[in-house]
């Protein structure tokens, strides 16, 4: 985010979706982490074999990630927006454009 910091690109107002989009990588680190320990399948007291709860977990907050790495200009796809609006930062607004 200091690339973003220093574009002038992050206001005071973008900071509850920048704790957002930090959670959910935090998040996302922490599902990996016991998915690897535990695997994608773990057994239930029955013996049954079910989907992992953190996998869930690791799909929405890959969901939030990607859907606020978007909005912050952090995907290849959206990188160039968030240059335009830098470059063109320092013109006169024109209300009209």
């Amino acid at each position: 985010m200091p690339r973003l910091a220093a574009l002038g690109l992050l206001k005071p107002e973008d900071r509850d979706a920048l704790v957002a989009y930090c959670t959910a990588v935090a998040s996302l680190r922490s599902a990996q982490e016991c998915i690897n320990e535990e695997g994608v399948l773990i057994e239930t007291e029955r013996g049954a074999r079910k989907l992992n709860p953190a996998f869930t977990v690791l799909t929405q907050s890959q969901n939030t990630i990607r859907a606020f790495a978007h909005e912050f200009g952090l995907t290849p796809a959206s990188e160039s927006n968030v240059a335009g609006k830098a470059e063109g930062k320092d013109e006169e607004y024109n209300p009209f454009a």
